[in-house]
């Protein structure tokens, strides 16, 4: 699952979701090394920063056939931008893909819900 928003809505939604991740939980920055040996649930922080060891390492998590983790990519922006090149390989864009929320229209809304306004005068 690939879940795209600006930082606050990507934390909000992990606290959120916590209960129903399947533990154990491994949280993955774009400074710390995917564990290949991982069980439970991976979540991927900033998943359009990963390098090239750390994409093979995610796309080896993904060719397990048994026991591999539950994969929950958190980014601020789509992996593919329609003006620049994949930063990842195909197949890993589609693994990391097959569920995609784009929670960066619930950012809008909820500062347009916050703004003032104005008090009408009869």
């Amino acid at each position: 699952m690939l879940i795209i928003g600006p930082r606050p809505i990507l934390d909000a939604f992990l606290a959120a979701a916590a209960d129903y991740l399947q533990g154990p939980v491994h949280l993955v920055t774009p400074a710390d090394t995917i564990p290949l040996d991982c069980r439970g649930t991976l979540v991927v922080y900033d998943a359009s920063l990963l390098e090239g060891r750390q994409q093979e390492a995610l796309s080896a998590l993904c060719n397990e056939v048994c026991d591999r983790p539950r994969i929950i990519s958190l980014s601020e922006t789509h992996l593919w931008q329609s003006d620049a090149p994949v930063a990842l390989p195909l197949d890993l864009y589609y693994r990391l893909n097959t569920i995609c929320l784009d929670l960066r229209d619930l950012a809008l809304l909820q500062a347009r819900d916050h703004v003032v306004q104005p008090a009408k005068t009869a």
